[in-house]
């Protein structure tokens, strides 16, 4: 990957090459070790829908309860689950595994800012 960094008037380049499985540990470790962990647990007669959502011991269990609409009858089902949600660090690896080299400034000069949760 070529990189390339302003360094007062000048222009530097850099050949930049790392090894992707270790780049690649490493980011399961910052996602297992230092993700904030949001436990769900509810009751619904609809499975959850997860897009990019990182998932983790799902489990369900039938409550024996029903809900009925007006066409149909559903199962209820209880639903418990944890959410890993990531720092910012692993976005930007990932944009790195992809051959982004815009990332390199943000890795390197990386500041971790205080945890937001956004509300859904």
């Amino acid at each position: 990957m070529i990189y390339y960094k302003r360094n007062g008037e000048v222009i530097e380049k850099y050949q930049i090459d790392f090894d992707k499985e270790e780049i690649e540990k490493l980011k399961n470790q910052i996602i297992n070790n230092c993700s904030y962990i949001r436990h769900e647990e509810y009751d619904s007669d609809y499975s959850p829908r997860f897009t990019n959502e990182i998932i983790r011991n799902f489990t369900y269990t039938d409550t024996g309860r029903k809900k009925e609409y007006f066409e149909e009858t559903r199962d209820i089902y209880h639903y418990k689950y944890d959410e890993y949600i990531p720092p910012k660090l692993v976005e930007l690896i990932d944009k790195l595994l992809n051959g982004d080299s815009s990332a390199i400034d943000k890795i390197y000069n990386y500041d971790i800012p205080p945890y937001k949760l956004s509300r859904r």
